[in-house]
């Protein structure tokens, strides 16, 4: 319907579509290969976008976090490692990731500016 009424579509993703088999970061037009299922829903989710809309922005995200609207404040996840840190802990967490996150708001505003 979309690509009908020449309207952008835009399908987010995860990193999760990979293997984590790589020695660096991956590129656009690497090969997905899942190890679970989650990563494996989202790449037919991309295929299942691909098919009907050709000119779709796929986006690969990675740990997106975000603050509340009506307070700012951090909340979920980075609020627990934001008060951890605070209070001289440290934060136990995987050692055989790397990461990128990205704050909701950044991924609002490249989308559109992708979109331009």
């Amino acid at each position: 319907m979309c690509d009908d009424r020449e309207i952008p579509f835009v399908h987010y993703s995860t990193d999760y579509v990979f293997d984590g088999e790589t020695d660096g970061l991956y590129e656009e037009d690497d090969e997905p290969a899942p190890i679970q299922e989650y990563g494996r829903s989202k790449l037919a989710g991309e295929h299942a976008v691909r098919d009907v809309n050709t000119d779709a922005l796929i986006l690969r995200l990675s740990f997106v976090y975000g603050a509340r609207g009506d307070t700012s404040d951090l909340v979920g996840f980075p609020q627990w490692v934001a008060s951890t840190l605070a209070a001289g802990d440290t934060v136990p967490l995987f050692t055989d990731q790397t990461m990128t996150p990205s704050r909701a708001g950044n991924v609002a505003t490249t989308t559109l500016e992708l979109l331009d």
